[in-house]
């Protein structure tokens, strides 16, 4: 299925393209808040940076009854309502990035471990 179609049928438009900067301080803020919330997976920090680094964030209008963001699955790719405030795009990115941590997507993959019921990939 093309991302054109897969936006269209989430009723996503008017999509800009987050600066480099934005991207870093977005993946910095959730990398360390990950590592800091889960120290007994002892993750590593610069591992998920760097994958976060390499997910396509961008702005977009989105439906009033989005939850703010949304994670497109195989494009690697985060929306964000264009109405958030940037400060709080890091909290609403949280749940976003661990769908993409759930795919096993993240960059240097190492070892398979249990997350709360959930499975994902971790570098260490």
């Amino acid at each position: 299925m093309n991302i054109d179609y897969l936006l269209k049928k989430e009723g996503i438009t008017n999509i800009k393209e987050l600066d480099t900067a934005k991207i870093k301080t977005i993946s910095k803020d959730l990398a360390i808040k990950l590592c800091l919330a889960f120290p007994e997976h002892d993750l590593d920090r610069q591992a998920l940076y760097n994958s976060f680094c390499s997910l396509d964030m961008y702005t977009a209008t989105m439906p009033k009854d989005s939850s703010g963001a949304k994670f497109v699955s195989g494009y690697n790719s985060i929306y964000f309502n264009e109405n958030l405030d940037f400060s709080d795009i890091p909290d609403v990115a949280m749940h976003e990035c661990i769908h993409f941590l759930q795919e096993g997507r993240l960059n240097n993959k190492s070892k398979f471990v249990r997350f709360n019921l959930i499975f994902f990939w971790s570098c260490s």
